[in-house]
């Protein structure tokens, strides 16, 4: 029932409106779905937290026991709200990785809130304690009536973060470090940016940019590009784990590809906003062979080749532009990959 009231288009705002207001059953009122929809409603009704409308001014307490207006801290400055989690260490270390940022554009006007919904309240304590965060760290206690989570952060957000101008504008989502650094540069260090701008791109050698200047949004057009050549695709994103696992096996499969005179393509599924990230983990991982990132287009066209949504995935493409496997061996499974590569490509 409350999945029907939360989706959109079937009930009108009035009556969403009333049942809400007229929801008496308690278990239902304290239930996470009923909050989550509650918090739904008034965020849409009241256009909260949308890109390029005002930031929502919400009041939290800190770790001192004091209620923290958002008004009061961000007022005149650029702001960054992310939310982080004191039981998860990957939301730790992604918090932690905006240390640098802090310490280089604080005096220039930048400030931070990390938002933490938390059960515990003494866990989470004990880690604003642990990781002395510089900046300001607000907690909303996870109750019956706990429903800022859902107001101000997107539902499929990660990471969960907004950027806010001096006019309190929200000017950007889901950032990463590399990504929050690049809009910091421009912003406060103009000259440098323009020369970070010039070296991000220096790439390893025998790495290749195929979509820098026009996008490419098929496998036709790809092998186009490539001039019918036989390919072995990965399909990856810097946040997939098992994907930059899998480089390590790179100097291999790269000898046997070269051996077989087969191109190796690398598909970023990255979001365009993180283009940053992408080349780091590039000359990072020091990825020799082709790039391009997945548009909306491209991913139709290989989900059409049967690509089903996973990440990493491994394709294999003949020199007529046919997917002749869509699921491939992983690079870590070395002969078996070796040995299906060779049948199925006839050599």
């Amino acid at each position: 029932y409350l999945n029907l009231y939360g989706t959109a288009g079937l009930f009108s705002e009035q009556e969403k409106s009333e049942f809400i207001d007229n929801q008496d059953n308690p278990l239902l009122r304290q239930s996470t779905e009923f909050r989550e929809l509650v918090s739904k409603w008034r965020k849409d009704k009241d256009s909260i937290n949308l890109l390029n409308h005002k930031v929502f001014n919400f009041r939290l307490p800190n770790s001192k026991g004091e209620i923290i207006e958002f008004d009061d801290i961000a007022k005149g400055k650029v702001t960054f709200v992310e939310k982080s989690g004191s039981w998860c260490g990957n939301l730790t270390n992604t918090t932690r990785s905006y240390k640098p940022l802090y310490k280089k554009y604080h005096d220039y006007g930048f400030e931070i809130i990390t938002f933490v919904n938390e059960l515990k309240y003494d866990r989470w304590l004990k880690w604003t304690e642990e990781e002395k965060y510089p900046w300001t760290t607000v907690i909303e206690l996870e109750s019956n009536d706990s429903i800022y989570e859902h107001m101000l952060f997107d539902r499929y957000m990660f990471p969960a973060n907004y950027l806010v101008n001096e006019e309190g504008v929200i000017i950007a989502k889901s950032l990463s470090a590399e990504a929050l650094n690049e809009l910091l540069m421009q912003k406060f260090e103009p000259e440098n940016f323009l020369q970070y701008q010039k070296e991000k791109w220096v790439l390893p050698e025998s790495t290749h940019i195929l979509d820098k200047e026009k996008s490419i949004n098929s496998l036709n057009e790809l092998s186009e590009q490539l001039q019918g050549k036989r390919l072995f695709i990965d399909c990856w994103a810097t946040w997939c784990a098992p994907c930059l696992e899998e480089f390590k096996h790179n100097e291999a499969l790269g000898q046997f590809l070269k051996s077989e005179d087969i191109e190796i393509v690398y598909i970023n599924f990255d979001d365009n906003i993180d283009e940053a990230k992408w080349l780091n983990a590039i000359k990072t991982n020091n990825l020799q062979g082709f790039h391009l990132r997945a548009s909306a287009s491209f991913i139709k066209d290989l989900a059409e080749n049967g690509f089903k949504n996973l990440l990493p995935t491994y394709m294999i493409m003949n020199e007529k532009a046919e997917i002749v496997e869509s699921n491939a061996f992983r690079p870590s499974e070395k002969e078996k990959l070796y040995e299906q590569i060779k049948s199925l490509l006839n050599i």
